[in-house]
């Protein structure tokens, strides 16, 4: 386990990928529609380093949706990067596995537990499950003498 001095140690350590990168920048949008809020996939990661550090300094939960409110884009947004590049598609990936790790972790602070599994269920696709188990027992019955 790497002990990290800062959450911006802690955070760049996750993007380095991204953020030591020189990516060339996305062509302007083909459709002529709203042109990209990120260029490169190190634009991204720098915002999202900006995010998770200020959540976890506030003592904050961590969601993609408060992400994308952040990002001022939408969940589908985010997820549209995924097809621009494999940077980008790794970049979201490792985005949506950060969130989905501070839940899970957060289900064992009695404080956060309620809302992680709430984010966990809505976003994850986790369930509860209850497992019963029975046991089966061999009975003989019978006099005794």
């Amino acid at each position: 386990m790497i002990n990290f001095e800062t959450y911006e140690d802690e955070y760049r350590f996750y993007f380095k990928e991204w953020l030591e990168t020189e990516y060339e920048p996305l062509p302007k949008n083909p459709e002529g529609g709203t042109p990209w809020k990120f260029l490169t996939p190190t634009a991204l990661a720098e915002k999202c380093v900006e995010y998770f550090v200020w959540k976890m300094e506030n003592s904050k939960p961590i969601s993609v949706r408060t992400l994308c409110l952040f990002l001022n884009i939408s969940a589908m947004g985010l997820d549209n990067y995924k097809g621009y590049s494999q940077a980008f598609c790794d970049l979201v990936n490792k985005i949506k596995l950060l969130a989905e790790c501070y839940n899970v972790e957060a289900v064992y602070d009695k404080d956060l537990r309620a809302g992680a599994m709430f984010v966990l269920k809505a976003n994850f696709g986790y369930q509860e499950t209850s497992v019963v188990i029975t046991e089966q027992r061999d009975f003989k019955i019978g006099r005794t003498k």
